[in-house]
């Protein structure tokens, strides 16, 4: 077997890399041969991978901020599983809604929060067809 460099400067044994010689390699082959390939080389994991590094080596700005924060980072990979879900799991049924109307006086909102447990509520004008906010329950604390 003889061994040969390219233009590059790769040595090349029996027309492989040197790179492929790598005890990773072999392990990556082995564990593919006995338990199946899962190796998943999609743009969303390549994409999850990326957001994996940058969160593990907290990059920061010239000011010394951080590069995202990591709420970003979560919102970014919750956008990467958005397409997983259904509208079902997440829509509550019209008739399950739990809103307040506008004009209700203070008294009813703090009783509907109360009752239900919600930390956001719905606020309509006159019908649920007309949604105008919504209101945390911190905003009820707050007065």
């Amino acid at each position: 077997m003889n061994d040969a460099e390219d233009d590059n400067g790769t040595v090349r044994n029996n027309g492989q890399s040197k790179e492929d010689d790598e005890p990773g390699r072999i392990w990556r082959s082995l564990k593919a041969l006995l338990f199946g390939n899962s190796d998943d080389n999609s743009l969303r994991a390549q994409i999850e991978e990326v957001i994996d590094d940058h969160e593990n080596d907290a990059e920061t700005d010239p000011k010394g901020n951080p590069d995202l924060s990591s709420l970003e980072l979560e919102m970014l990979r919750n956008m990467l599983h958005f397409s997983e879900h259904r509208v079902d799991d997440i829509a509550v049924p019209r008739a399950d809604m739990i809103a307040i109307e506008a004009s209700a006086p203070f008294s009813d909102f703090v009783d509907i929060f109360s009752e239900h447990g919600h930390s956001r509520i719905p606020v309509y004008r006159e019908n649920l067809d007309d949604i105008i906010g919504m209101i945390h329950i911190k905003d009820i604390f707050a007065i």
